[in-house]
């Protein structure tokens, strides 16, 4: 049986964030999935089974197993073959993609950029999976998941207490440190743990978890390295801040040891994988930015 994360929960209060999220219920498909993750004698007929219950899933999963970067020969029409053909990984990291796409602002509800959320999460996962494939330390599946979920934690805060929430980004704004450690000092917990909460809450396992725990400050496990590393790409690439762009092109450059093919292939994956997963806001606008930036840094 494969172990699950079971983060030590800081304080009382982030129990009780996680335990009453105000968060869009799984679909029951992506439940099941998550589950059948953890057995390694899950057969292709199995995943398929449980795929073929979610139409949207479903749909998506034949998108992408007919994609440029998947589609070898004849077009791919049925579930089985498709699920075959892209492996549960990836069907895994797809279907945790689509609910992460589903949160919306909740009725009433203060101001959050969805946009850049949703456009983050995308990057830092296509990255990290890129980047576990050049570095060869990680695999690009698990990589992709780290990197999608690193930041979720951010959106449960501000879900949870925006008002609160927004007092903690406003001293974040005044100091000279980072937000995970603002969070930190005013709520005793932060950001990356809710992530690795709710990572454990879905059954993900306990190398996931601990990969977005210590995304902010990786130190030898390679997992957390690669999200560091994937959130320095959304950085140099979307960033606004040149300064921040500089740092992060810098500390890319240092870890890769110049080569920053990585940035070249995010031209060419980051768009293929936003339409597979119907990524909301993905338009032409976000594309030519991504391909200036990118023409810019090479």
């Amino acid at each position: 049986m494969r172990t699950q994360t079971c983060p030590k929960l800081p304080t009382l209060d982030l129990q009780s964030l996680v335990a009453s999220a105000d968060l869009p219920t799984m679909p029951a498909a992506t439940v099941r999935l998550l589950r059948l993750g953890g057995n390694r004698d899950a057969t292709v007929d199995q995943i398929a089974e449980i795929v073929a219950t979610d139409p949207k899933l479903a749909a998506r999963v034949l998108s992408m197993a007919n994609s440029a970067e998947n589609y070898r020969g004849n077009a791919i029409t049925t579930i089985p073959r498709a699920c075959a053909h892209i492996g549960m990984r990836q069907i895994r990291s797809l279907a945790l993609t689509l609910h992460l796409f589903s949160f919306e602002q909740p009725a009433g509800g203060m101001d959050f950029d969805y946009a850049r959320f949703w456009r983050y999460s995308l990057t830092s996962a296509t990255a990290a999976k890129l980047l576990a494939g050049q570095l060869r330390t990680a695999d690009p599946e698990e990589a992709y998941v780290v990197g999608l979920l690193q930041d979720l934690g951010v959106l449960v805060l501000h879900r949870s207490d925006a008002k609160g929430y927004a007092e903690v980004r406003r001293a974040k704004a005044l100091s000279n440190i980072r937000l995970y450690q603002q969070e930190t000092e005013l709520l005793g917990y932060n950001h990356a743990d809710v992530g690795a909460a709710f990572a454990a809450q879905w059954s993900l396992p306990v190398t996931i978890g601990r990969a977005i725990r210590n995304s902010h400050t990786p130190g030898s496990d390679p997992l957390s390295t690669l999200a560091f590393l994937a959130d320095q790409v959304h950085t140099a690439i979307f960033d606004h801040n040149a300064m921040a762009e500089t740092d992060a092109i810098n500390t890319l450059h240092r870890a890769l040891n110049g080569d920053l093919i990585v940035l070249a292939r995010m031209q060419i994956e980051l768009p293929i994988i936003a339409e597979a997963c119907n990524c909301p806001h993905w338009n032409d606008e976000v594309i030519e930015r991504l391909k200036q930036r990118i023409a810019e840094l090479l």
